[in-house]
């Protein structure tokens, strides 16, 4: 066709009354999402001509972005940490009807695998603040040191004759040699 229009000016040719023009997926015959412009093979959108009222009023579902594990290549999971969206083309009733698996394109499907390969990392221990007072792990030393200031013992002469109504003297002697006499 080169060669008859060479030395022709190039013209545009009137569209008719009554025809209207849409973008469509070359896969589905439906309107065209993104998707369609990533398909594995290439682009698959394209502008068609439809005699008005006939433009197709469903989008394409052949095409879909999946979120696949780069480790793996299966479908991410929920522990999956490299990940990477792609595209790939889905078939009505693919789970079902096992009979895409031979077909040419069979490739460009989506995994339906989920990965379990990727662990969930471990809750980091959180390591205390030696500055912050609440955050240290406090022990009581004092309890391993002898303070013989507060060490008291208490040694009661404590003779009471109640049949008499006579009391005695009550005596208390601590170690640091401090002697208490209490009368009653």
């Amino acid at each position: 066709m080169a060669k008859v229009h060479e030395g022709k000016p190039n013209q545009s040719w009137p569209q008719p009354s009554g025809i209207t023009t849409a973008v469509v997926c070359r896969s589905s015959g439906k309107l065209a999402t993104e998707e369609c412009r990533h398909d594995p093979e290439g682009n698959k959108a394209y502008t068609e001509f439809f005699k008005t009222g006939t433009v197709p009023n469903d989008y394409c579902s052949v095409h879909q972005k999946v979120e696949i594990c780069k480790i793996s290549g299966k479908r991410a999971g929920e522990n999956c940490k490299d990940k990477a969206e792609s595209v790939f083309i889905t078939r009505e009733n693919a789970e079902n009807n096992q009979n895409w698996r031979s077909s040419a394109d069979a490739k460009y499907m989506a995994p339906v695998e989920v990965c379990t390969d990727c662990q969930k990392e471990p809750e980091p221990t959180p390591t205390p603040d030696p500055n912050d007072v609440n955050e240290t792990n406090n022990t009581n030393t004092n309890s391993n040191n002898t303070n013989k200031n507060n060490t008291n013992t208490n040694t009661n002469s404590n003779t009471n004759t109640n049949s008499s109504n006579t009391n005695s003297n009550k005596t208390n002697t601590n170690n640091s040699g401090n002697t208490n006499t209490n009368t009653h």
